[in-house]
């Protein structure tokens, strides 16, 4: 069974399975709420985000973007901790030709693909126009739904190369530890199991 849920998986989905399962662990999802609040720290104004400009309109169109349109206080937290958790966190932005960005909602990870220089899902050159521009392409569906790079947000964490152009979980430098953790408390199991049923002297007081 457990070979057949990791078939056709590759390194950043696997990466998504182990930490889903680490997050299980009281110890590490306390830990990564922990970091998530300390990351949101509300200042002084009773706001996440402080916006500052020398021209009152531009800090009155991104107050509006940020605190009505994007729900900021709300959303920034989630969008943190999916982000510590698995390295990636993909928003599809609602647009709109005269008005802007109305909206965004959070993405699944595990569907979202990127796609950089032009390549498409199915490996090949994009001839359209800007075909050398980055596209996602949402493959969870019945049919798979490819967007440009200015319709998704893709917030993700750089500081290791192993899983370019995807971000690296905050976890995984522990992934190894916790799979041998996780093997270490099933062999004791067991092997308590095992030893329940062989006592064959009862000594009774």
């Amino acid at each position: 069974i457990n070979n057949q849920s990791l078939a056709g998986l590759n390194d950043v989905r696997l990466m998504y399975r182990d930490v889903d399962l680490m997050d299980c662990m009281p110890e590490i999802g306390t830990a990564m709420d922990i970091v998530a609040e300390e990351a949101n720290y509300i200042g002084e104004s009773g706001a996440l985000i402080n916006i500052t400009s020398g021209s009152e309109r531009v800090k009155g169109v991104l107050q509006d973007l940020f605190v009505n349109r994007l729900s900021i206080n709300t959303t920034l937290p989630m969008l943190t901790r999916s982000m510590i958790k698995y390295g990636n966190a993909f928003w599809l932005l609602h647009t709109d030709a005269q008005m802007g960005v109305l909206g965004w909602k959070e993405l699944p990870v595990y569907e979202i693909e990127r796609y950089e220089n032009g390549y498409t899902i199915h490996g090949n050159k994009n001839d359209e126009d800007h075909s050398d521009e980055t596209r996602f392409v949402w493959v969870g569906q019945r049919q798979a739904t490819e967007y440009r790079n200015w319709q998704i947000a893709h917030f993700r964490l750089l500081y290791d190369s192993a899983m370019l152009p995807y971000g690296v979980s905050f976890l995984h430098k522990a992934r190894r530890h916790f799979r041998m953790l996780s093997m270490m408390e099933d062999m004791m199991f067991m092997y308590r199991l095992d030893r329940s049923i062989e006592r064959r002297v009862f000594k009774i007081n």
